[in-house]
């Protein structure tokens, strides 16, 4: 891994001062090796003989064109846990980075064992994505979204075993959330505008041209996750 992210860093331009992209490579590095440095720390070393996962199954999501995207289920109890499975500074990072955010945690996961799909919001024709205002109130919150992308994950929830679809949005929400739960927050202002929802795979990069893109991929292109990670340390812009 430490190989990996060295390549990857290698080849970029000299970054200015103020941007900490050795600090977001190390807290990388960190998240993906706890367990091997100090065996015992990690949240998913407790779930006995599946020590290398969180999750307690899998079930297909339907994604674009009905394509099957497998993502894992996770118990409702295991929730808080997850969060400590990918980089934990991610809501640090302004609104405009969903793609790459996204991105990364779907890698980060998925280096765990755990599958997740994308959901891609998308306004009406001339019109935008607005967060709420506990959003909004946050100095880095843009006024208007053209997309915003998250990731989703099935959760067994508490009492009856019900499977939810629940989002991962590390900038709207500490934690997972259901996914109506989230979905409102995106309704309450009433100049916010949805006009589709989009299930995509976790490999698929909502930046650029990704409507060239399928729901099938079934790996990463090397290109697109290093460009994320190039954006969200600060090396360029995204489109």
């Amino acid at each position: 891994m430490l190989l990996l992210l060295a390549i990857l860093f290698a080849s970029t331009p000299a970054l200015a001062e103020s941007v900490d992209a050795n600090g977001l490579v190390k807290k990388i590095e960190e998240l993906n090796l706890q367990c091997t440095r100090k065996p015992g720390t990690c949240p998913f070393k407790e779930l006995g003989s599946t020590p290398k996962t969180l999750e307690s199954g899998r079930m297909p999501m339907t994604g674009a064109d009905g394509a099957s995207i497998p993502v894992s289920v996770i118990d409702e109890d295991d929730i808080k846990k997850l969060k400590g499975l990918y980089p934990p500074d991610l809501r640090e990072y302004d609104d405009i980075v969903c793609a790459q955010r996204t991105h990364i945690i779907g890698d980060a996961l998925g280096k765990k064992g755990i599958e997740t799909a994308k959901l891609l919001l998308s306004p009406g024709l001339g019109g935008t994505i607005r967060p709420d205002d506990r959003a909004r109130n946050n100095r880095r919150v843009k006024s208007a979204w053209d997309f915003h992308v998250v990731n989703l994950i099935y959760v067994r929830t508490k009492p009856m075993g019900k499977i939810e679809t629940w989002v991962i949005d590390p900038f709207m929400e500490g934690l997972p959330v259901p996914k109506e739960k989230w979905m409102q927050r995106l309704r309450t202002n009433p100049s916010s505008s949805i006009d589709s929802e989009t299930v995509l795979s976790r490999y698929n990069y909502p930046e650029g041209r990704w409507w060239e893109d399928t729901t099938t991929l079934t790996e990463y292109d090397p290109g697109t996750l290093k460009a994320a990670y190039e954006v969200m340390a600060g090396q360029h812009k995204h489109y």
